[in-house]
């Protein structure tokens, strides 16, 4: 019999749990991201490196930071269908500890709800974009081929997707989802649309 993929708020707690504000915390995460793929067959997944350099504590350090590509086909393709790509597009950090942020830590569940600092901004997206692969691989047919990326300093900047993107190591996509969702001042979910 074979395992089956784990819930969402498992999932939640796990990642979260490894810290992903933090540099170690992102490479565990990338790291673990690329374990499920594999275990679940969900598609090829890679971690590429790419180097950022930063200032912490007075101190000019060049750290090597991940991205998570994963490419997903599911089922044959129809005679008469193109199958086009789509890009799923998630990142690894949260938003550092600092001022606000240091008293919302925590991971809180509230029936298979769970809320806290990373939750919506990213990782129940990119959790969704697992899950959904998981869903996809068990029907065995999907419209377009799928690359998830998953990438690491978006809360600081973006430099790491962009040095993915200069040097071409990511696919070319028909379209794309972003599942971060945005909240107003009271912390209510509000969609937002760009045309």
């Amino acid at each position: 019999m074979s395992e089956d993929f784990p819930g969402g708020t498992k999932l939640l707690g796990e990642f979260l749990r490894m810290k992903p504000h933090t540099y170690d915390g992102q490479q565990r995460a990338a790291q673990e991201v690329v374990n499920l793929v594999h275990k679940f067959n969900l598609g090829a997944a890679k971690i590429f490196q790419y180097p950022v350099t930063e200032e912490i504590d007075g101190i000019v350090l060049e750290r090597d930071y991940p991205l998570v590509q994963i490419l997903s086909e599911f089922g044959p393709m129809r005679s008469n269908e193109e199958r086009g790509t789509m890009n799923w597009l998630g990142h690894l950090d949260t938003v550092p500890l600092k001022g606000k942020q240091k008293k919302s830590d925590a991971l809180i569940i509230e029936g298979s709800k769970g809320k806290g600092r990373g939750t919506l901004d990213m990782w129940a997206g990119n959790i969704s974009y697992l899950r959904a692969l998981n869903e996809l691989s068990q029907v065995g047919h999907s419209r377009y081929s799928i690359q998830t990326i998953l990438s690491s300093r978006e809360e600081s900047g973006t430099e790491v997707l962009h040095q993915a993107l200069q040097n071409k190591d990511l696919e070319e996509a028909d379209c794309m989802a972003v599942t971060e969702i945005s909240t107003d001042e009271n912390g209510i979910s509000a969609p937002v649309y760009h045309g």
